[in-house]
């Protein structure tokens, strides 16, 4: 009788591992956004509270955080540029558009999107 020897399970391959970022396009802008934003815990809360009986004193600020350190201020100041091109953007244009940042990633593999 023969057997096939087993192979150990230390020198199986490894898993892929998941993406260090995730590419999306917004408004025509090509954003990286790595992986480790969505395992900074203080970004996930601020970003799931922002609308949880705060004044709009409060959440405005929050939001704008949130958007800053998700995007990054380069990858921010980007998008914001590529939204202006169209007429001055309010705020309610401004959160528009953090909205189509959270669109854009349900299509990736991104955790928590």
């Amino acid at each position: 009788m023969t057997t096939t020897p087993r192979k150990p399970k230390d020198r199986q391959p490894k898993a892929t591992e998941q993406a260090s970022t995730f590419e999306v396009t917004v408004r025509g802008v090509d954003l990286s956004i790595p992986a480790e934003r969505f395992d900074d815990f203080e970004l996930l809360f601020d970003m799931q509270t922002i609308d949880q009986g705060a004044s709009d004193a409060e959440a405005l600020p929050r939001l704008i955080d949130v958007f800053s350190r998700f995007l990054g201020i380069a990858g921010a100041k980007r998008l914001i540029a590529a939204a202006k091109a169209d007429g001055p953007l309010g705020i309610a244009a401004g959160v528009a558009l953090i909205n189509e940042v959270f669109d854009a990633l349900k299509g990736t593999s991104a955790p928590n999107s």
